[in-house]
């Protein structure tokens, strides 16, 4: 077995003239009560001792069980502690090799995510403010973070960082936890655009169009109401195809005549504009709609009786 605690005994006189390079060291010919005290105290450090590496042993395995990215940082922002998770996420260094847990120890946000000073003074993208205002507060604060990796790929964070303290009370860094939370946007976004778009127009919906006026209700507004006239002769002549194109085309006029407006097609052939107040531009773009859309109908011969 491997030998854990040595425990040296010497003379007053060798004793006076060690370095004290061994674990314990004990003078010879000590008193019962001094010898009581000394083992005593021994098997406090070794219960200390053992107690300690299980704690390590706890927490190094809680760390890496989660997805979560935890960090540890001194007040001065160097990384001295964090979990794989949050080395699997870093970036590669410029010349392609992965970093390693010993390069990143002690470095700061900017080389450990591969941004250059300029990266940084260009946006929010997570460096010391969050930490500054969690050792100000000296209590635990949430923050939703976007984070800038490398050659400009963002990554949105929803993250809970605290202070850490000495025995004294001291603060003496800050411990963060960040959940990666980019996907999950990418995908409620996806369902949002996907329950509040038209697909085949991309313009909004009847469903989005409800929504957008009740915000409005208090205020006056105006709605600019469209259809196309003889839409069913395309369709019954040429096919729903043509029909979707007519569409399409309608769509992107009404949204490029009508940019400032809230554009949305509610169904069919119709849709609608809704604006927050009628202006000699917008009046002049009501009153020029009809023959606008009327002249690019009659660049197609297919399309010639629509109005």
């Amino acid at each position: 077995g491997s030998l854990e605690y040595l425990i040296v005994v010497l003379s007053e006189q060798a004793f006076d003239n060690t370095d004290f390079a061994f674990d314990t060291v004990w003078q010879e010919n000590m008193s019962d009560k001094r010898l009581k005290y000394s083992f005593e105290k021994l098997v406090k450090d070794i219960e200390k001792d053992k107690n300690y590496d299980d704690i390590q042993e706890v927490l190094g395995k809680m760390m890496n069980t989660t997805k979560d990215l935890i960090w540890v940082k001194d007040c001065k922002g160097a990384h001295k502690i964090f979990n794989e998770p949050f080395l699997e996420a870093l970036p590669r260094a410029s010349d392609g090799h992965k970093k390693t847990r010993e390069e990143c120890t002690d470095r700061g946000h900017l080389f450990l995510w591969e941004l250059s000073k300029e990266d940084y003074s260009e946006g929010e993208y997570i460096c010391m403010e969050s930490e500054v205002d969690v050792i100000n507060a000296n209590k635990t604060l949430t923050f939703d973070e976007t984070l800038l990796v490398g050659e400009g790929d963002l990554r949105n964070l929803f993250t809970m960082k605290s202070p850490l303290h000495d025995k004294k009370g001291n603060i003496i860094g800050t411990v963060g936890v960040a959940k990666d939370v980019t996907q999950e946007l990418r995908y409620k976004d996806l369902l949002e655009r996907q329950a509040n778009v038209d697909h085949l127009t991309e313009l909004y919906n009847r469903r989005y169009m409800y929504q957008y006026i009740e915000t409005l209700k208090d205020n006056p507004f105006v709605v600019i109401y469209m259809d196309i006239d003889n839409f069913k002769y395309v369709n019954d002549e040429y096919g729903h195809g043509k029909g979707d194109d007519v569409l399409i085309l309608t769509a992107d006029t009404i949204k490029a005549s009508f940019s400032d407006c809230v554009v949305c097609r509610i169904g069919g052939d119709e849709f609608i504009a809704i604006a927050s107040n009628m202006n000699d531009e917008l009046r002049k773009s009501i009153d020029g709609f009809p023959r606008k859309m009327k002249k690019i109908y009659n660049k197609d011969p297919y399309l010639q009786q629509l109005g």
